[in-house]
């Protein structure tokens, strides 16, 4: 697959992701609204990322593209990272179990898929690691 292809095709996925959030934080802010408050916050920021990558991926090929593609991926896989130090934690007090592991299990996704792009980027493009 075309690494411009893969990389418009991996910032829909990660949109997609923190829509799915921002809909959790609102489902569990009956519950919890401290809860609600951080799963909307952190949905919508990396909402945020993954939208702004997509104007900036326009015209731009090989190292540029990569750099690119490069520090959004080091934006979300941040968020991530700090999601699943946060959704776990004893703060969040939910009658319902599966909506915290379903926000872990997102945030595991963007940490996972960040690692996976980040490397892509610079073996394909020869993008710098640190932009």
């Amino acid at each position: 697959m075309d690494f411009k292809k893969y990389s418009s095709l991996m910032v829909c996925l990660f949109a997609v992701l923190g829509i799915a959030l921002l809909a959790v934080g609102i489902v569990v802010r009956g519950d919890n609204l401290y809860t609600g408050i951080t799963y909307a916050v952190v949905g919508i920021f990396q909402l945020l990322i993954a939208l702004s990558a997509i104007p900036r991926l326009r015209g731009k090929d090989g190292a540029a593209m990569g750099n690119v593609v490069v520090q959004h991926n080091w934006w979300i896989l941040s968020v991530g990272i700090a999601g699943l130090a946060v959704f776990p934690s004893r703060f969040f007090s939910l009658p319902s179990a599966g909506l915290v592991y379903l926000a872990v299990a997102f945030s595991a996704i963007w940490v996972i898929l960040g690692i996976i792009d980040i490397y892509l980027a610079v073996k394909r493009t020869g993008a710098r690691l640190a932009v």
